[in-house]
């Protein structure tokens, strides 16, 4: 039992699937090792959205491409599955979005896999 144990966590080590998450570096460690001399507080996380700042073109165009993406997505929805939407994206949960519509949780739900379904379709065109 004991080598059989062994061999099997041996085994497990050398698989590849859990690399992202054993090697992964959080955004919010400090942007600088304590070597580096540079204790400005700041976060990886910072550097990264200063390194993502863009051309007032890609801010026009980007404000364009979620209009078109909403007015897809309006248009694609049930009154209900619109008003589920934003409950949703208000922050609620399945039960407190049930609550508030006086409706099952199944339906919301069901609503709500439906709502995925529009969106990927509407993301992939």
């Amino acid at each position: 039992c004991i080598s059989r144990q062994l061999y099997s966590a041996v085994k497990s080590s050398n698989r590849k699937k859990n690399i992202p998450l054993n090697t992964y570096v959080s955004i919010y460690s400090p942007a600088y090792s304590e070597q580096d001399g540079a204790e400005d507080g700041s976060f990886m996380v910072d550097h990264s959205l200063e390194a993502a700042e863009l051309s007032p073109e890609e801010i026009l165009i980007d404000r364009e491409n979620v209009r078109n993406l909403r007015e897809q997505i309006e248009t694609a929805l049930s009154p209900l599955e619109k008003k589920v939407f934003d409950l949703y994206m208000d922050g609620m949960t399945y039960q407190e979005i049930a609550r508030q519509m006086k409706k099952e949780p199944k339906s919301i739900d069901n609503a709500l896999q439906r709502i995925k379904t529009k969106v990927n379709k509407a993301l992939k065109k």
